[in-house]
């Protein structure tokens, strides 16, 4: 049964109303493989397939986060369509909170807690121990009114914050959950809020940063310049929040500014991997040294990996994985021959100001092994290209994929129709691969956001 709610309450925008958003859904649908029944049962080894319960799941959400706490598994948050049926919609965020289990599919929570955004991020930390705890935040959220200060010029012509207003605030703040009681509010970043940010957890920290936001929003941002005064672009700023004293503190910032990067801590080190920056799309692969407050590079996609963007990524049993996502086009595309980025470019316009990627021609997935400092590409997820902005989990072994977006096109900027929205949500078997890594032995569940 399809499964059905409102996202935005606001507006009621049913999209169970609409079906599909466009007539190619039938046809991009790719079945999983059928067992007739001879024979031995097929193993559960290296295959994708359709996960139980999202069979049909054409919910049209983009930049949902998805996780996993005591076993149980949550999506919160959203991006909602900008057209549907053809119809131009003002951009909207979701405050959709649902809880899944392959038994009994999706169950409504109610509104999310902490309200409606999209471009959200977070992370769990100590997964699968007795003292697991989700920190999420950031992202974006629409108000009814332009009520928000803003950084920009007051009447007097001052740069300053209250110098517009806004009804679209970025955000900059972090909350946690225990799976169990309410939702606490934390100290939010002192730095500027953002969009798309990395964001990952290890034991006692959080780390959070890059992304995009607005410049010039500190006396101290280091791009601060009468060019920049009012406008947002990519940060390259790193923070961490530690726990136990429930502060922030700034550290060394990236390499390259970047936003939607993917961010993992297979062995409770910080990791940040790809995103892009105008027109440069990166593969590379960057670790935090807490003792010299340094960023190391490491290997990068090999071969002809592309760099990525958009994606969603995980950690389990102490490896990493990046699953999905968008890169230059292929055609439009061309090669980093000015050392720019690490991968293909984004065609430079006249301009020079083109700020986006489209789908991969499948849905692309790596495995990231800390202890080698080497990548394994696997079994792509079998839709007919890659997802923009989808989601993820780990569950019993199982990584779930679903929600997101296939964009398609050689326009600069394909309008939202020509965007093919999935139907359904897949899984792939984790557990032989990651049986060859000893887990924790303080671990009660195998499960990992």
């Amino acid at each position: 049964m399809q499964p059905c709610f409102t996202l935005n309450r606001k507006a009621d925008l049913d999209l169970c109303q609409f079906g599909s958003s466009t007539d190619m859904h039938g046809l991009l649908t790719l079945l999983p493989p059928i067992w007739l029944g001879f024979g031995s049962v097929p193993s559960r080894e290296g295959k994708w397939e359709v996960a139980p319960q999202m069979e049909r799941v054409d919910w049209n959400l983009t930049h949902a986060f998805a996780f996993v706490l005591g076993a149980k598994a949550y999506f919160a948050t959203g991006t909602l369509p900008v057209s549907v049926d053809g119809v131009s919609l003002a951009e909207d965020f979701s405050d959709a909170f649902y809880h899944y289990s392959p038994e009994d599919g999706f169950k409504n929570l109610g509104p999310f807690p902490a309200g409606k955004r999209g471009y959200a991020i977070g992370s769990v930390m100590n997964p699968g121990t007795d003292h697991e705890m989700l920190y999420f935040g950031f992202g974006q959220t629409r108000l009814p009114e332009a009520t928000a200060l803003r950084w920009g010029n007051d009447t007097n012509g001052n740069y300053t914050l209250g110098g517009q207003m806004t009804a679209y605030p970025r955000l900059a703040d972090l909350w946690r959950w225990d799976g169990q009681g309410d939702w606490e509010q934390l100290p939010s970043c002192p730095g500027i809020g953002r969009t798309h940010p990395a964001f990952v957890t290890v034991p006692g920290k959080v780390y959070a940063g890059a992304g995009f936001g607005e410049l010039c929003a500190q006396s101290n941002w280091e791009n601060c310049g009468t060019d920049t005064a009012g406008k947002s672009d990519n940060l390259r700023d790193m923070w961490v929040f530690e726990v136990d004293n429930m502060n922030w503190s700034s550290i060394s910032p990236l390499p390259q500014r970047r936003h939607h990067p993917f961010a993992f801590s297979p062995d409770n080190h910080a990791y940040v991997f790809g995103g892009h920056d105008r027109q440069a799309v990166y593969k590379s692969l960057s670790r935090y040294n807490v003792s010299t407050n340094t960023w190391t590079q490491l290997a990068s996609l090999p071969g002809q990996g592309q760099g990525r963007v958009a994606g969603t990524q995980f950690s389990h049993k102490g490896l990493a994985y990046v699953l999905g996502g968008e890169a230059a086009s292929l055609t439009r595309g061309t090669p980093d021959v000015n050392g720019v980025g690490d991968g293909i470019r984004l065609l430079n316009l006249s301009n020079g100001t083109l700020d986006e990627h489209r789908g991969m021609p499948t849905g692309e997935f790596w495995r990231y092994n800390p202890a080698g400092d080497a990548w394994q590409k696997l079994p792509p997820m079998p839709d007919f290209q890659s997802r923009w902005a989808m989601s993820s989990f780990v569950l019993e072994d199982y990584v779930y994929g679903m929600f997101g977006v296939f964009r398609f096109g050689d326009d600069a900027r394909p309008p939202p129709e020509t965007w093919v929205w999935p139907t359904n949500g897949y899984r792939y078997y984790l557990g032989a691969a990651a049986d060859k890594k000893k887990s924790s032995p303080n671990k009660k569940h195998k499960s990992r956001a």
